[in-house]
């Protein structure tokens, strides 16, 4: 069972996220944004929220 205590937390999935997750396109923390904001910091920086495949 993946849920169970201690397999898994909100800050060890964070750690995860942050320190082993390639950073491709635009990371946001959108803790106390609307959605709104959300999608104008999105708009503002568009071209780091575009995500490019190499082949």
């Amino acid at each position: 069972m993946v849920y169970r205590p201690g397999r898994w937390s909100a800050d060890g999935l964070q750690a995860v996220l942050r320190q082993q997750t390639d950073r491709i396109g635009l990371w946001l923390d959108t803790t106390r944004q609307s959605a709104g904001q959300t999608v104008e910091a999105i708009l503002a920086d568009l071209d780091a929220s575009l995500v490019r495949l190499t082949r």
